[in-house]
């Protein structure tokens, strides 16, 4: 997406093909932030490499954009969306407990063709291999299933990635990429299957999936402003700068040079609610 007019080229192609949700790999934004396109509103996470390699991004339309709660980028490798929807929160990368959370991405693993228990459906392709098999681990330890392997499709709909050396006589094509859902809301997913004709300027084809979910809109809670003009002490400045230091300091922090949600299930929801409390704790202490 390191190019003048990708991201517009990529919202056209979301539009195109009406999805509400796109999760992005390999962005090579640098940084973390949100931005609006047109109607929709990406939120990304990367680094602050001159090279910029990586990073990650999510894609949402003008109706699910008013549905995020909460924004967390992790590293260039992961990042959270919690949205608000009915009957629960909705995580996007990021396992948790009490919310529906799912998983998407280029795993760069092959699970191969071949069911296996309730993880990978019937219509997975080629042969599995050793990533193939730690994913698969993965998602029977946290009771998720890999959506597109669960649906009977031609093998173009099926494959996420093309070889440069790929050719009508020596076809290179696998599936790394994939959606992972809770196994609980199995009857949710709808269908999930590639479009090798979307012209979004990647070796990798988009993996869409069909999720029946209904959207809360967000009603936003004003609170009380902070009294600013305490600030203007340089003495009071210097306080509340060392006691915001000292409550952020005691929060543990993810490991980026994990891969998320694989190796490092780090509490991410705790983290960020022990953020606001010290926030709010230092607001309170520095306005008595």
């Amino acid at each position: 997406m390191y190019v003048a007019g990708k991201l517009h080229n990529i919202r056209q192609e979301m539009n195109r093909l009406d999805i509400n949700i796109l999760g992005i790999s390999e962005t090579r934004w640098p940084n973390s932030g949100q931005i609006k396109v047109d109607d929709s509103t990406l939120y990304y996470s990367g680094n602050d490499s001159a090279s910029h390699p990586n990073g990650v991004g999510v894609l949402l339309d003008a109706r699910t954009g008013p549905s995020v709660l909460n924004f967390i980028p992790m590293s260039d490798r992961a990042m959270m969306i919690q949205l608000k929807v009915t009957p629960k929160n909705l995580n996007i990368l990021q396992v948790r407990k009490n919310e529906i959370t799912f998983i998407l991405g280029d795993f760069n693993a092959k699970v191969g063709k071949g069911k296996s228990e309730d993880v990978v459906g019937d219509y997975g392709t080629g042969e599995r291999k050793e990533r193939g098999d730690t994913l698969i681990q993965f998602c029977q330890e946290e009771n998720f299933f890999i959506c597109n392997t669960w649906f009977k499709l031609p093998a173009r709909r099926l494959y996420t990635w093309k070889s440069p050396q790929d050719s009508k006589q020596n076809p290179i094509r696998n599936q790394i990429d994939y959606i992972l859902a809770p196994k609980r809301y199995r009857n949710g997913v709808l269908s999930a299957k590639t479009y090798p004709g979307a012209d979004v300027g990647s070796d990798h084809n988009p993996v869409v999936a069909r999720i029946r979910m209904r959207l809360k809109k967000i009603v936003r809670k004003f609170t009380k402003k902070p009294n600013m003009s305490l600030l203007r002490s340089e003495a009071q400045r210097q306080d509340v700068s060392n006691k915001l230091n000292e409550q952020l300091g005691k929060i543990q922090q993810p490991n980026a040079s994990q891969t998320p949600g694989l190796e490092d299930h780090n509490n991410i929801e705790n983290i960020w609610k022990k953020i606001k409390e010290a926030l709010q704790e230092t607001r309170t202490t520095n306005n008595k």
